[in-house]
Order: structure tokens, then sequence, then C-alpha cells
């Protein structure tokens, strides 16, 4: 992990420095379209708040290169919908972000949306900032109330898209103190609160997701390809070549309800390949609850459920050997995990296959046993503490853990500071 984490830093210093471009005001809905679609590759900046009430904006075309700094200014009442001849095309405020210079990656930060809407077809990826987005630094973003779901008036075609509360499909993303609340989405093939799917290196911190619902139904294209995260609908590696660039998630949180037939996790729904995880002081309160699939009080035709990761599906290298991609450390799950009818559903991750790979490592995982299923079985790498243990600050499992990250009170599950659980 410590290639991944020295990795991970140095683009992320890349990412965050200033560029020194000299920069464009936007002032209204009109300019956000109008002077970005002018060039692509600028550098603009908020200075005042914006309603964009009445109006639906289309995703700007192109691919989107610069950097926009929100100044802590807020874009209002924003709906995002496709035009009639666009299909087949993602859907976000940029459809495409992406790295042109090397030297100059795009970033997007410091800036907030507040009651805002991302309308499109199942088919294709979804989400706020882009649909797409490859090798882009995203911080200090705060959303309160976003709503993602099919655009009417479009027949239904098989899911293939990934939806995303930020973006729906990103590769080497760096996102830093980004935050969702009050968010609901209709999700297609993956569906995240932040990312429908992660393609390594991405690296998630001080980031949360909460007042988080999502009701779907099956996957209509492949329900063996399919899953919801409260943070990442599916990450997806480099197939039998090993991947230590891969995920990395810390000091972050989701709070919600999840509904689906596919793979639920509280914080992943689907791991798969031979990609890297390593998650760090994090935490998921997250009712994980299949979706129409109980039949006499047992849940059927259900896929799978973890409290942090749905289903953790691994390849071999190609030396044959198994890598140990998963890494967990101090991490918790604190929401009622429905248990599926052939045993799928576990406190920490729901599956993993195949068994007996050897590919969860790890220490300090811990959930709440009086809070998931009663007939839940926890896993060889976490213990099940109870809801007074888990409320205990000082309870013995929990003495190692770091208080200038975590703050402990009586009666209370552990927060991250700053983070108040509700």
């Amino acid at each position: 992990m410590q290639s991944l984490k020295l990795g991970l830093f140095a683009l992320w210093a890349t990412l965050f420095c200033g560029i020194g471009y000299a920069a464009t005001p936007i002032s209204s809905c009109e300019d956000l379209i109008h002077n970005i679609s002018i060039n692509m590759a600028g550098t603009y900046y908020l200075n005042q708040d914006i309603d964009c009430e009445g109006l639906v904006h289309h995703p700007i075309p192109g691919v989107f290169s610069g950097s926009i700094d929100g100044q802590g200014y807020s874009l209002y009442n924003l709906t995002i919908k496709n035009r009639a001849d666009e299909r087949g095309e993602g859907v976000g405020l940029f459809r495409s972000i992406k790295t042109i210079d090397l030297a100059y990656p795009p970033k997007i930060e410091n800036l907030n949306f507040v009651n805002v809407q991302v309308l499109g077809p199942k088919d294709v990826h979804r989400g706020l900032i882009a649909a797409e987005a490859h090798n882009v630094g995203i911080n200090n973003i705060k959303i309160e109330g976003l709503i993602i779901t099919e655009e009417e008036g479009f027949p239904s075609r098989p899911d293939r898209g990934a939806t995303g509360g930020l973006v729906g499909y990103a590769t080497l993303a760096l996102i830093e103190n980004v935050h969702l609340n009050n968010i609901a989405i209709q999700k297609n093939a993956y569906g995240g609160g932040l990312l429908g799917i992660a393609h390594g290196p991405v690296n998630i911190a001080k980031s949360s997701v909460t007042g988080l619902v999502s009701k779907s139904a099956a996957c209509s294209n492949n329900a063996d390809h399919c899953a919801f995260g409260g943070l990442i609908g599916s990450t997806e590696g480099q197939g039998t070549t090993p991947n230590i660039q891969g995920l990395r998630i810390s000091e972050s949180f989701v709070e919600g309800v999840i509904h689906t037939k596919d793979r639920i996790g509280g914080l992943i729904g689907f791991v798969r390949s031979d990609q890297a995880v390593e998650i760090s002081n994090s935490y998921a309160q997250v009712d994980l609850l299949p979706q129409d699939c109980e039949t006499a009080g047992r849940v059927t035709n259900c896929k799978f459920a973890g409290g942090l990761i749905g289903h953790a599906q691994q390849d071999p290298r190609q030396d044959g050997q198994w890598q140990k991609p998963i890494y967990l450390e101090h991490v918790y799950v604190a929401g009622k995990v429905k248990l599926s009818s052939d045993g799928n559903g576990r406190a920490i991750i729901g599956h993993e296959k195949p068994e007996g790979g050897n590919r969860v490592a790890g220490r300090q995982s811990y959930y709440d046993k009086q809070v998931t299923d009663k007939k839940n079985a926890g896993d060889a790498f976490s213990v099940g503490l109870t809801t007074v243990q888990m409320q205990d600050p000082y309870e013995y499992y929990f003495a190692t853990w770091d208080r200038t990250i975590w703050q402990f009170e009586e009666g209370e599950y552990p927060k991250l500071h700053g983070k108040k659980i509700r």
C-alpha cells in the first residue's frame, strides 16, 4: 500500500497547485454555458451566487480541461438533461473532463450546489459534475439536495451506464472534502453516492454522503455486473495485470438507505479484478435493504449485501499468485445488513469470490452486531460489538484510534471530527 500512497500523493500535489492562468468570471447561468464553451481549457471563477431556476442546462459538449473555482459561491436550482438529438450521450454539467496537458490537470473546487437534478436515460453515464472524468481533481464541493433519475419520454433500454452523485465514470480522480446531503439516485448498471465506476487510481478523502436514498429495480442488462455503493458503485482494475495504484478511501462516511436487488455495499458495491483497495478511518451507517425480493419472510432472488463492500471478486496475477488487494483499518459498520437467502450477506464484506483467496487484510474492523441482521455472520477479519460497546468512548477496542481524526462521546457511535452522526 505504500506505493499506492506515494503515487497518489504526488498526483494530488500536482492537481491542487495553482496554475497561474488569467481567470474569467462567471456571473450567471448563461456565463456558465457560453464562456466555458468558448474556451474549454480556460480558468474560471464564480463571483456571486447563481440561481438557475426555470432554465434547463444541457451538458457542455466536448472535453473540458480547464479549472473552475467557485470561491465558496453556490449554484441553485440547476436542472441538467440532454437535448433531444443527444439521446445516447452522457449527462452532467460537463459531458467529459479530461487532462489534455499533463502539467495542468483540470480541477473543480470551492463550489456549492443546492437543489439540483440530473435527468438522463439509464444506458449512459450520469453525474452532476460530469458524465466522465479522467485525471481530475475535485476539492471542497458541497451538494445539498440532488436527484438523479431517468428522463421521461425515452424508450427503456438495457442498463449499461454508471451513475454517481459526483461523476458517472472516473479514472485517476482525486476527491477531497466533498459532501453530499439529501440525495436520491436511480441507478443504471452501476450507481454510487459519489462515483458510479472508479477505475484506479482513485483517492477519496474527508468526504461524505448523508441522507442517501437509492431505490432501483434490478439491473436489466446483466445482473452479474450491476452494483450500488454508498460512495462507489464498482471498481475496475486492469484485468490480470497487477495494479498497485488502486482505490483509497480515508476519513469518509456514508449514512442512508439503499434498496436494490443487485450487489449493495455501505461504501462500495462491487470490487472486481485485481485492483488494490484500502479503506481507513471510515464508516458506514447505511441500511442495506434488498428491494422487492422478500418471500414469506425470506429474501430471495437478491445479490450480495455487505456493510462496507457488497461483493469482492478478484482475479489472480499473471504469476498465478493472489494479492491482498483489500486492506481495512479503523473502520466500522452501524447499519442493518439484510441477509440474503443464500447467505451472501455479511457485516463487512457480503461475498468474496473465489472463496479462500486470502485477499482481505487489516485490523480493527468492527460492526454493531445488535443492529445488523441477527442471522448475519461476521467475517474473519472483523469483530462484532454490542451497541453499548460501540458507543463507549473508553471501550478497549477503540483505544488505539487516532483522537485527532475520531471523536468519541458517551452514547454515540464514533464520528469523524466535524462530522456529526444524526
